[in-house]
């Protein structure tokens, strides 16, 4: 979880760079697989860094590209539902918003 929550700090920008980014949609696969294990404060703390990926979601997905990740969303046919694979189409504003997180919509 802290790679995740780590990397999408609104308070600490200068992490906010690709690798952490680029790689924080496999962190989020593993938080949402293991989300009924998390406390109220864990989740509180990846719903801010879920807010903080959607706001970004321009930057993040040109990084995203960039190191392929698009590539592996169609080799393992992510489905649609896990919103942090599809940021390109968040930032486009093409993204179904009600499989945004509530608390994360725009």
């Amino acid at each position: 979880m802290k790679g995740y929550t780590a990397g999408l700090d609104p308070v600490r920008p200068e992490i906010f760079e690709e690798f952490l980014i680029s790689t924080s949609v496999y962190h989020r696969d593993a938080i949402a697989d293991r989300w009924d294990e998390l406390t109220p404060s864990q989740r509180r703390s990846v719903e801010r860094a879920d807010a903080n990926f959607i706001r970004h979601a321009a930057r993040i997905a040109e990084w995203c590209e960039h190191d392929g990740l698009w590539c592996d969303r169609e080799f393992h046919r992510i489905p649609i539902e896990r919103w942090w694979w599809w940021a390109d189409m968040t930032a486009a504003g093409t993204y179904p918003q009600q499989n945004l997180p509530a608390a994360a919509r725009p």
